[in-house]
């Protein structure tokens, strides 16, 4: 199928590394494209609400072009939560999945001083569940919380961190760092032109899978994700961007580029 669900977690992974510190009052919407080898197979949407004290965000990713013939899958995920001590602090995530007919959700919920709780319409094994369980915390994010961690970061902290993810069937480990600034192009439609900030993301599967292909992913993990953000000014406040992205995955370049974005 196309490998739909790795592309999925490029995508998620790096629509998460939108950077900047906001005001707590505005309104995000982003589109990308995901192509391999040249090829456009996916388009990602991100909307994002921030309010003073609170926050939702909505993601997508459809097959695109002739990857729409080829396979077909489409993830939608929602998240709702708090803002508080200059982080994200989540209440709930929801993801679901239609692929080739295979339909998944799962919700996941935060209580205080808790660790998330899942609902899922399909099951996991036991010593999946296990694992999984045995790894979080109260201080376990979702995928679009951790967004938004990075999202009110000040500028001085932007690009650096680490955070646990949890997606409702797996858990990650994921790390920033800064690699300076380049100039960029914009050789395809609706790319960026200018100078850009270069971050490069680290992740590691921990849990949700199998004994064996964790330890295979501690020994061999993903490829890095090199993302490029360029300064934007949203309202009175000054926000960096994402505007492009590579990796690999399974040994094949994955390009990740601005496509429309608005406010």
């Amino acid at each position: 199928m196309f490998q739909f669900w790795k592309f999925a977690t490029a995508g998620i992974i790096c629509g998460s590394l939108l950077l900047g510190y906001p005001a707590l009052a505005n309104s995000i919407k982003q589109g990308y494209r995901v192509s391999l080898l040249g090829v456009d197979v996916y388009e990602v949407t991100l909307a994002i609400n921030l309010k003073q004290n609170s926050y939702a965000a909505q993601l997508g990713l459809e097959a695109a072009g002739m990857a729409g013939f080829l396979s077909s899958g489409r993830i939608d995920a929602t998240a709702r939560g708090n803002l508080a001590k200059g982080t994200a602090q989540p209440q709930t995530f929801t993801m679901s999945s239609d692929t080739f007919g295979e339909k998944h959700k799962l919700s996941v919920v935060w209580k205080p001083e808790a660790a998330p709780q899942t609902k899922r319409n399909f099951k996991i094994t036991p010593a999946t569940n296990a694992a999984i369980s045995k790894v979080l915390s109260s201080s376990t994010l979702g995928p679009l919380a951790a967004l938004i961690s990075h999202l009110i970061l000040p500028s001085k902290k932007a690009c650096s961190g680490a955070k646990r993810v949890y997606t409702g069937k797996a858990v990650y480990d994921y790390s920033l760092t800064p690699q300076g600034t380049e100039k960029l192009n914009g050789e395809d439609e609706g790319s960026y032109r200018g100078t850009a900030y270069k971050c490069r993301a680290t992740y590691r599967r921990i849990a949700g899978v199998s004994g064996k292909f964790v330890e295979a992913m501690q020994d061999n993990p993903p490829s890095p994700v090199t993302v490029w953000y360029a300064p934007i000014s949203q309202g009175n406040s000054k926000m960096l961007l994402p505007v492009a992205a590579v990796t690999k995955v399974k040994g094949q370049a994955v390009k990740i580029r601005l496509h429309q974005a608005g406010d």
